[in-house]
């Protein structure tokens, strides 16, 4: 009985395609994914993360709620002031502090 050489070669040429597209195409998702992380470090950034884990551990608060307050009061800008008067990156002040 004679062995299809072609038939063969063909089931490893498109084994090899399939191979070489998942690798593409991983490449490509880890890719998106690098990219999206440094997106998110440019817009929101963890600056001052030593002292914001420092109080989030001190007052049971989570760190990523403090960021979040820091980008909304100042965009960690750290001579902002505020209308009300808060100075630097984040000041809470009032009678609700």
């Amino acid at each position: 009985m004679a062995v299809n050489s072609k038939g063969k070669r063909s089931k490893t040429l498109n084994k090899r395609k399939a191979l070489i597209t998942i690798l593409i195409i991983i490449v490509f998702l880890i890719s998106i994914f690098e990219i999206y992380k440094l997106v998110l470090k440019k817009i929101y950034p963890k600056n001052y993360l030593e002292y914001v884990s420092k109080y989030a551990e001190k007052y049971n608060i989570e760190e990523n709620w403090i960021f979040a307050l820091i980008k909304t009061e100042s965009n960690f800008e750290p001579n902002s002031v505020s209308s009300s008067g808060a100075i630097r990156t984040y000041t809470a002040h009032g009678k609700n502090c």
